[in-house]
């Protein structure tokens, strides 16, 4: 790879990376989806990664479930589940005590999922209870983020996948 083709890559990158932590583009309509395509796309035509490879760097059991508990959610959210529990917590616990119950959720949750499924369950949870509590939402859905800890470890008896940016 040239260094012109590198440095272009390396900006790709970084760009994509602000559009990820802001939320959009400064100064433009791209949200992160958006910067995830183009990201995506300009990788290619930097030559930084190979059609040829394209495929073995996607792990679609990751999208697969995600994309699974996404529908889980957004089905929960529809029957009202969401509804249901931040009445039961605004009725039942006092505002000081959100953010040691969202702390511990996390946690022993964590003990039997992955933190990306505790994330997609607790953010529209814990907005709702914050958004009816008259709260900044903040500090609980960083806790949330935070306190559900992959608690998986590496065992000698797991194979470890190789890394797929390794070959690139």
């Amino acid at each position: 790879m040239s260094e012109l083709a590198t440095i272009a890559t390396y900006s790709v990158f970084v760009a994509s990376y602000v559009v990820f932590a802001l939320g959009k583009f400064p100064g433009m309509k791209i949200d992160r989806p958006g910067a995830a395509i183009i990201g995506a796309v300009l990788m290619f035509m930097t030559g930084a990664v190979r059609v040829e490879n394209s495929l073995r760097l996607i792990h679609f059991g990751t999208i697969v479930l995600l994309f699974s508990m996404m529908l889980v959610v957004a089905y929960l959210h529809l029957a009202g589940f969401f509804d249901w529990v931040t009445e039961l917590v605004v009725t039942r616990l006092k505002p000081h005590h959100l953010l040691p119950t969202v702390i511990f959720l996390s946690g022993l949750l964590s003990a039997f999922f992955v933190k990306d499924i505790i994330c997609l369950v607790m953010v529209p949870f814990v907005l709702k209870v914050t958004g009816r509590l008259g709260i900044k939402p903040v500090p609980y859905l960083l806790s949330t983020s935070t306190h559900s800890k992959d608690t998986k470890r590496n065992s000698t008896n797991t194979r470890r996948r190789k890394s797929p940016c390794r070959e690139l």
